[in-house]
């Protein structure tokens, strides 16, 4: 952030976009298709404000203080809200592989149960065929059967790209910097600057019908940020100058998403998985080849940083010499 001045100064500003204004792909153009079925537009649905303002000068209390030419102030907001729409086809088991009945697979699946010696082949081993390519009832887990109650139906027939989904993007990020400079006389000057960020993202979950907040695969990251900064400068003569400044920085990061709001053992885990998780989530679950449930980038922790440093600028002739001292102190809360 820069200084505020002897006047008044301000701005403000918004950058709109929406799909309205924009123009189609070259791909999508050629494709012919829109890129969401039922909406007759080849334009991706799109909401995006981009805003903000600035205002600085002297600090001014009527009939109390007036800083002109001493005193400066200086303050900045931005923020940034984004909607957009996406649309993606992926796998889901149909019903009858859900039952076990594997009998159109083009692979014969084996009963790992049965798995013996190969009178054959010495040190190999050999395993029965379930008849038809049925797996019964029985043997199915029941926690896989837990979560198949997330998968939707196909939307189309065959193992293939069989399932349409749309997902929205939301994204808010809000930036606040304020500053204040003091002249204490030609030689000796102060500023603080205090700033703040926070970011809010929401990833598309394609189980929104699964739970309040959607499936257990949606992402919600928040990222929370502030820092403040002071600096103290010190004209010690005409070629020695002394910079004193600390300051500090925190971080949360929080990536919790919604597969907290499940439990493992509503899920047919074992109270005592549970107690391992460092958070109480529905856990990732994945099949070869189908698309996968749950999230794996779960994150909670807060950062700290301490600095300080001081450095002496010593101009000879053409030269600058410069020296000082930086310390800090870094702190991890995971």
């Amino acid at each position: 952030t820069k200084s505020g001045t002897n006047d008044v100064h301000g701005s403000a500003y918004d950058f709109f976009k929406n799909e309205q204004l924009n123009a189609a792909s070259f791909n999508v153009n050629r494709s012919g298709k829109p890129p969401i079925p039922g909406r007759d537009d080849f334009r991706p649905p799109l909401r995006s404000n981009q805003y903000g303002f600035t205002v600085g000068g002297p600090v001014w209390i009527p009939r109390v203080y007036s800083g002109k030419n001493r005193t400066f102030f200086f303050v900045g907001f931005e923020g940034t809200g984004t909607r957009n729409t996406t649309f993606n086809t992926v796998v889901v088991p149909p019903a009858e592989i859900r039952n076990g009945n594997f009998s159109s697979a083009p692979n014969p699946v084996y009963d790992v149960l049965s798995t013996a010696p190969n009178p054959a082949s010495p040190g190999q081993s050999i395993r029965t065929i379930f008849p038809g390519n049925q797996i019964p009832a029985s043997r199915i887990s029941p926690i896989a059967q837990d979560y198949m109650k997330f998968y939707p139906g196909p939307s189309r027939a065959g193992t293939v790209q069989n399932f349409d989904y749309i997902a929205k993007i939301t994204t808010n990020d809000n930036q606040t910097n304020a500053r204040i400079d003091h002249n204490f006389n030609d030689k000796n000057r102060f500023f603080g600057r205090f700033s703040t960020l926070g970011d809010d993202y929401l990833s598309p979950d394609w189980l929104p019908n699964a739970g309040p907040n959607g499936g257990p695969s949606g992402a919600h990251q928040i990222v929370d940020a502030q820092t403040v900064v002071l600096d103290y400068t010190k004209v010690l003569s005409a070629s020695l100058v002394l910079d004193v400044r600390y300051s500090f920085a925190r971080q949360r990061n929080q990536n919790l998403g919604t597969a907290t709001d499940f439990k493992a053992t509503d899920l047919g885990f074992p109270a005592s998985f549970a107690a391992l998780q460092a958070f109480q989530a529905a856990p990732q679950f994945a099949i070869s080849g189908f698309v996968g449930i749950g999230n794996q980038t779960l994150r909670n922790w807060d950062r700290y940083t301490h600095a300080l440093t001081a450095t002496l600028s010593w101009v000879r002739g053409d030269h600058t010499l410069k020296t000082g001292w930086d310390g800090r102190l870094l702190l991890d809360n995971e």
